[in-house]
């Protein structure tokens, strides 16, 4: 909503989910002071005309802590700029993979006051937003986000290693250690009460978290966040 506010005459363009939701969405920019009509939903199209209907937008904005995969390929595709806050987990920093590998590192952001200075200044200023779509466009053949060769070349060469691995008997041995205790850590974390891509040391909480445990009953080290007591 602050970006809409602050890019006079844009719109925020979403995918249609049903009249419900439309109107509830609506209603939660009106009530943040923004026109509700500057929320326009697009029906589900076969994915040939999705694609060709990307070329209509200026900017796709990316969500956060759930950021896009196939949805930020399809607009990289289609040379649209992709702006993205790369936060802590792999399904928040998938999108700044695909951003960088397509040749745009300076749209991976990581903060939300960076986040909308960035869509600001792209949807104020459409020389700029123009230019972003001809890098994409320039680098579709050439970028690696998009070189089919290279990732099957990389993906045998990891088979490879894997049969090679097995035929010496060496197999993966993942340390599961405490790790129904990370689980229970993270799971204990309100969601509404703090935003974890905020925290300056996500690590130091759950380490406080882990020593609380501890002290209840004793873990063993793990090699990973919990070293021991007085660690």
């Amino acid at each position: 909503m602050e970006i809409l506010k602050r890019t006079s005459g844009s719109v925020l363009w979403l995918l249609d989910s049903n009249p419900e939701t439309n109107a509830r969405l609506r209603d939660a920019a009106e009530a943040r002071g923004v026109d509700r009509t500057r929320l326009v939903f697009a029906p589900k199209m076969q994915n040939a005309f999705h694609l060709a209907r990307y070329r209509l937008a200026d900017l796709f904005l990316d969500t956060t802590p759930y950021g896009a995969h196939t949805t930020a390929s399809d607009a990289l595709w289609m040379a649209v700029p992709v702006l993205t806050w790369s936060g802590r987990s792999f399904a928040s920093r998938v999108c700044g993979s695909l951003v960088r590998s397509a040749g745009l590192p300076e749209l991976v952001v990581d903060s939300a006051e960076a986040y909308v200075v960035k869509a600001v200044e792209i949807g104020s200023d459409r020389a700029h937003a123009q230019a972003l779509r001809a890098t994409l466009e320039a680098n579709r053949d050439t970028c690696v986000l998009f070189d089919m060769d290279l990732l099957a070349g990389k993906l045998e060469a990891l088979y490879g290693e894997m049969i090679a691995e097995h035929q010496a008997g060496r197999r993966p041995r993942p340390n599961l250690a405490n790790l129904a205790t990370y689980l229970e850590v993270g799971l204990s974390l309100d969601r509404d009460d703090r935003e974890a891509q905020k925290e300056p040391d996500l690590h130091e909480v759950y380490r406080r978290e882990l020593a609380r445990r501890h002290a209840v009953k004793a873990m063993a080290p793990d090699g990973r966040l919990w070293e021991g007591e007085g660690q």
